[in-house]
């Protein structure tokens, strides 16, 4: 299981985004592949598509030049692992956002900026 730290970061922003109301209006949603589960159940989540890699959070909503963003919470000082990179790359060529975020504040003011200069 993941960091609390990371945990918890990560449940700030989604609070606040879906209490702001300059951002509630969109959506925001997780995607939890740092979840320990037995082997059976990650076959099974596997088979469904779940991949290795895929940043923590998306907000589907075009702005700023960009089809949406994916946003990537860490603890302080942690690093991606290379899969993450590759994956962060692979997003960004693609046409999406991608930060990667180690705080509250640091996730906040890039999705901030990210909504406040709209298509």
């Amino acid at each position: 299981m993941r960091n609390y730290e990371e945990h918890y970061n990560q449940s700030l922003v989604v609070k606040w985004f879906r209490a702001n109301p300059k951002t509630r209006k969109y959506l925001i949603y997780a995607i939890p592949n740092a979840f320990r589960r037995t082997i059976r159940q990650g076959a099974w989540m596997k088979d469904e598509g779940m991949t290795a890699g895929i940043p923590d959070l998306c907000i589907p909503h075009a702005s700023n030049g960009f089809n949406g963003m994916y946003i990537e919470m860490k603890r302080k000082n942690e690093k991606n692992t290379d899969l993450q990179s590759a994956i962060q790359n692979q997003l960004l060529n693609d046409g999406y956002c991608v930060v990667v975020c180690d705080s509250f504040e640091n996730a906040k003011n890039c999705i901030e900026f990210y909504l406040e200069k709209e298509n």
